[in-house]
């Protein structure tokens, strides 16, 4: 009896450290209460679903930016190293001592007179031509005898060819 007296003791301790831990009974709300909460979950679903919208396009614009950046840096480098490139030559370019001025290239004196013997043998050869023709026209030209279609022929016959 002992056992099952402390074993009753026991079990009241136990349950009532289990009351004593229970929350307390929630007061009963109104229809209107409870209409209210419903929306304001509904409104808050809402909001949140916008926010995580926003946080996705921002994440989006964020990349593209990033993106841009990258494209717009490599550019200014590549301008740069460009500028660095022509700025490094302009500097050897100052650097050379000035130049003499070259003369120009002149063909050897055989190839000159050679050519220079050409052109007054066209020359000559051109003048001849010209002073031959102008004889040619200002000689009058003998005016072949007309003959009639029965007559001698304009070419003299060879003895073998006679009737």
């Amino acid at each position: 009896m002992k056992s099952t007296s402390r074993l009753l003791i026991v079990l009241a301790v136990a349950m009532g450290v289990v009351l004593a831990c229970r929350r307390p009974p929630r007061e009963q709300l109104s229809e209107d209460v409870k209409k209210d909460i419903a929306a304001l979950r509904a409104e808050k679903a809402r909001i949140d679903e916008k926010v995580r919208d926003i946080e996705r396009a921002r994440s989006l614009l964020d990349q593209g930016q990033r993106e841009q950046m990258e494209t717009l840096r490599r550019s200014l480098e590549t301008i740069h190293n460009a500028l660095d490139n022509i700025q490094a030559r302009l500097d050897s370019m100052e650097k050379v001592p000035p130049t003499t001025r070259t003369t120009p290239k002149r063909l050897p004196i055989g190839v000159s007179v050679v050519l220079a013997l050409v052109a007054v043998f066209c020359i000559v050869l051109l003048v001849r031509m010209v002073t031959q023709r102008l004889r040619e026209e200002k000689q009058p030209q003998v005016p072949e005898a007309k003959s009639d279609a029965g007559a001698e022929p304009s070419q003299p016959q060879s003895p073998s060819q006679s009737p």
